[in-house]
């Protein structure tokens, strides 16, 4: 259900939507990551914690760091189809939200104002990504203060867990059999594989 929510619907609408987008003329997708992406780690032997016991912070890390990868893979292909289309990521820091509700211990910490904002500040990161002309494609925003977690919104630097090119093509392909949904390519991109 984690990995359903988090990440294969995220896959799935961008799939339903890319053919829109790429008519648009100019649009950009923003997939909503997660500090949690720089502790996840992708089993694709039990990417959806059939197999394994379900550790909620592990599995949810999991799914964060495919929001961010498949982010920075789509903006690859688009940028090697020469598409109007861009791909951005970001995350909010430490926004809480209902999410936190079943942190046990965490929760108080977590609450103390120095450390987490509300949604609305946790929001903010993804508007330079949707918006600000400087954005460009495979940019990655986040809160610019201590940690991550507060903090203006700001481009950062891309956990080295999200670059590996291998991960990136083999959660693509385990995503679309997984989701049912393929991420249709721009013409440029599909005409340059067929003459490959």
């Amino acid at each position: 259900m984690q990995s359903g929510t988090n990440h294969l619907g995220h896959f799935a609408v961008i799939g339903r939507l890319m053919p829109v987008l790429i008519a648009s003329g100019s649009a950009r997708v923003v997939v909503v990551s997660s500090l949690a992406a720089h502790f996840g780690d992708i089993d694709f032997d039990d990417l959806q914690w059939g197999r394994r016991r379900h550790a909620k912070w592990p599995a949810y890390g999991q799914t964060k760091l495919s929001n961010l990868v498949l982010a920075l893979e789509l903006a690859r292909r688009l940028a090697a189809a020469e598409s109007v289309v861009a791909a951005l990521a970001a995350h909010p820091g430490g926004a809480m939200t209902n999410l936190q509700r079943n942190l046990g211990w965490l929760r108080g910490p977590l609450r103390n104002p120095l450390i987490a904002g509300s949604a609305l500040p946790g929001a903010q990161p993804s508007l330079p990504a949707a918006t600000d002309p400087s954005a460009h494609n495979g940019s990655y925003w986040g809160p610019s203060g201590w940690m991550g977690l507060r903090g203006s919104p700001a481009e950062l630097r891309i956990p080295a867990r999200a670059l590996n090119p291998a991960t990136a093509d083999r959660l693509w392909s385990v995503s679309e059999a997984l989701s049912g949904v393929s991420i249709p390519l721009p013409a440029g991109l599909a005409r340059d594989a067929a003459n490959a």
